[in-house]
């Protein structure tokens, strides 16, 4: 953060007062060069990773949901609301996936019998190695819930205008 020119805080609520902005900036002691822009989830998308295309998911099956991030609070609301039934497998973040996670997922399938399709985050996607993908690939379809973000209010224009600026400063 610190390097940092450009901040986004994601997930926030639509409805972010300008107070809360201002807290959550003050919070982060930004330095002069440092502009920070707030974004909210706007959409998400199931993705199959073969095939890259967008897919619905049934709601009469039991799915495997694989997170190894800070917080699924707002994923797992999403999929509660949607009444999309789970069987949520939760690692920290960051996590380095082993040999025996990967059979600790396929075993949770076949115990609960679950769904074909293993949910999952674009981040823990491409944190498998490509072993590790091919062994579940054998086993399901590899799923990611990808989300679309927006940015909240002028943060938008005010975003793509500080690029566009960047970018001419760079070709001088």
């Amino acid at each position: 953060m610190k390097r940092a020119n450009i901040i986004i805080i994601t997930k926030c609520p639509l409805n972010i007062s300008e107070e809360q902005k201002n807290e959550i900036s003050k919070k982060m002691n930004l330095k002069s060069h440092q502009t920070i822009y707030f974004s909210e989830i706007k959409k998400y998308n199931f993705i199959d990773m073969c095939s890259s295309r967008g897919i619905n998911i049934s709601k009469n099956e039991n799915h495997i949901l694989l997170t190894g991030i800070e917080n699924p609070k707002k994923l797992l609301d999403f999929l509660t609301n949607q009444k999309i039934n789970y069987q949520h497998i939760n690692f920290k973040d960051h996590h380095d996936f082993k040999e025996s996670d990967i059979s600790t997922i396929i075993n949770l399938k076949n115990s609960m019998n679950c769904s074909n399709n293993l949910l999952l985050t674009e981040k823990d996607y491409y944190r498998f190695s490509k072993n590790h993908k091919k062994i579940l690939e054998k086993n399901f379809n590899l799923i990611c819930v990808q989300i679309e973000i927006d940015f909240i209010g002028y943060d938008k224009y005010n975003f793509n205008n500080q690029l566009l600026n960047f970018e001419k400063t760079k070709m001088k």
